[in-house]
């Protein structure tokens, strides 16, 4: 997967590809490791998919400036990678 521009202010676009059909599970977590925002987790034919950040929690609300996690896990492999939030 390519994440975003660390760090971003407004949005963050991170594109992945799959390159043979499989259960595809992308989040986002804070510093401490807790979960604050879920974007995919289903099966993906393969492909190329794109999935747009805008600093916000699951539940809709403003996450605060600070480090975060993107982890992406697709048929055993696991990336992880660091983004800064700038509010």
């Amino acid at each position: 997967h390519r994440g975003c521009p660390s760090p971003f202010r407004v949005r963050c676009v991170v594109h992945y590809e799959i390159p043979r059909p499989g259960v595809v599970h992308l989040q986002i977590f804070d510093v401490s490791g807790s979960p604050v925002r879920d974007f995919v987790h289903k099966w993906h034919s393969p492909g190329v998919y794109t999935v747009v950040w805008d600093g916000s929690a699951n539940d809709g609300t403003e996450l605060p400036s600070g480090v975060y996690i993107l982890r992406m896990e697709y048929s055993g492999f696991v990336a992880t990678q660091k983004v800064v939030l700038l509010r």
